[in-house]
């Protein structure tokens, strides 16, 4: 499967696809006047991704494009305001005017005709939906709703404090959701709170989408890589990914054979750190930004400018000193996106 990137370049936006061996274009695909602001999805052969009208910030298009050829396959032109999600045969998005009514809606996966569509109240912004055994989630600026996956029925909906609106992430029968209150787990059946994790007395900003591995929850947290038990909510231990409190990285952890990369500041620069087991720091690498994507032995950063790839394993030792400027960074390929 190869990489996707967005460029813009006016009058026309694209989406690209990109190999992950080398970097090269493998196809580019016009997405008409639209920006893309949200991540693609891919299933059966399908790229799935939705566009923002960028002078307004209104909800743009959703199209289905062949991940072979890049080849429209349908558009529906309307108001999309997440990231899709696919799942048994349906496309899932988040769906309204910025500010105005707002709706979770189902698309079929092959056709693009709506298949269902649940209100989700009156709010300014929304995560992606999260999608597992027929339940279908999203949380929007203070509720979290779950809606049965095939005829749109609400199976329930909870209050949850800090306005939630990163997108939730599922792991063993809880559901994780984050606003600036901190993390909370629901029962991904009933709604009911598992657990809730604040970090200090006055603000709990999660700032991205939370990483699962063996029995643990790792999340950015008032700019600090914390590690949680994820049955229990306990807490194991925090690194500091950026000195500064008045800045953010905004930073999604992904975890891959015992590492966790996560970005944050080198030396007030933007960089990927990487941490083994209990939170050991292996090393920093001086990066463009961006959130990692670990794939095939690699590691993937998109920002406005590049796709940068950095392999996962060999730089990335204990025995390597803390990264400074100037660092030599390992094996990358770029492709301009803009």
């Amino acid at each position: 499967m190869p990489l996707l990137a967005y460029s813009a370049n006016q009058p026309y936006s694209y989406l690209l696809a990109l190999s992950g061996q080398t970097g090269a274009t493998l196809w580019r695909s016009p997405l008409d006047h639209d920006g893309l602001d949200f991540s693609p999805a891919v299933a059966a052969g399908v790229v799935y991704v939705t566009t923002l009208r960028e002078e307004s910030r209104l909800g743009g298009s959703l199209y289905a494009i062949n991940a072979q050829t890049g080849q429209h396959l349908w558009r529906v032109a309307g108001t999309a305001q997440t990231s899709p999600v696919v799942a048994d045969g349906l496309v899932f998005v988040g769906s309204g005017e910025y500010g105005g009514p707002y709706s979770l809606v189902a698309y079929d996966a092959t056709t693009g005709a709506v298949r269902w569509r649940a209100p989700v109240g009156l709010v300014n912004a929304a995560a992606a939906p999260a999608v597992a055994n027929g339940r279908v989630f999203i949380a929007t600026q203070g509720t979290v709703y779950a809606f049965d996956e095939h005829t749109g029925v609400l199976l329930w909906q909870r209050v949850v404090p800090g306005e939630p609106g990163k997108t939730p992430v599922i792991a063993s029968g809880l559901l994780l959701v984050g606003g600036y209150q901190g993390l909370w787990a629901l029962n991904t059946t009933t709604g009911v709170s598992a657990w809730s994790f604040r970090s200090g007395p006055v603000l709990h900003f999660v700032q991205g989408r939370a990483a699962v591995a063996n029995g643990a929850v790792y999340v950015d947290i008032d700019n600090h890589l914390v590690a949680l038990t994820l049955s229990n909510g306990a807490f194991r231990w925090q690194r500091t990914l950026v000195p500064e409190p008045t800045a953010a990285v905004e930073a999604s952890p992904a975890y891959a054979n015992g590492v966790i990369f996560v970005p944050g500041w080198i030396n007030s620069k933007n960089g990927l750190l990487a941490f083994g087991k209990r939170g050991r720091y292996l090393r920093g690498i001086l990066t463009q930004g961006g959130d990692p994507i670990v794939s095939n032995g690699r590691v993937y950063l998109g920002n406005f400018q590049y796709v940068d790839a950095y392999a996962a394993s060999s730089p990335l030792t204990s025995s390597n000193p803390p990264a400074k400027s100037g660092t030599v960074e390992p094996t990358r390929a770029r492709q301009p996106t803009g």
